[in-house]
């Protein structure tokens, strides 16, 4: 897993780490709106920490985005995705 260069928003997000394509129409933003508010406190808060030494923990991102969002509403997260994978 690379460093995420985005900012902590679900627009980034959705464009750096879930389809890797340089912006996400609207449209399709639209759909993963319930789950904004999560994914950008996990994302700013991975952002926001580090090792104790002012190190980045980038390479402990794994799930950053996905760390908040309900257990419950994951498979609803990831049919989502793989219907929007679709029609990119």
């Amino acid at each position: 897993m690379s460093d995420y260069y985005g900012d902590s928003t679900l627009e980034d997000w959705l464009a750096e780490e879930v389809f890797c394509i340089d912006a996400v129409p609207i449209n399709i933003v639209k759909l993963f709106e319930k789950w904004r508010k999560p994914v950008e406190r996990s994302i700013g808060s991975w952002m926001d920490s580090d090792d104790g030494d002012g190190n980045s923990l980038s390479w402990r991102g794994w799930g950053r985005g996905f760390a908040l969002i309900p257990e419950n509403e994951m498979d609803e997260l990831s049919l989502i995705v793989d219907q929007v994978k679709h029609r990119l």
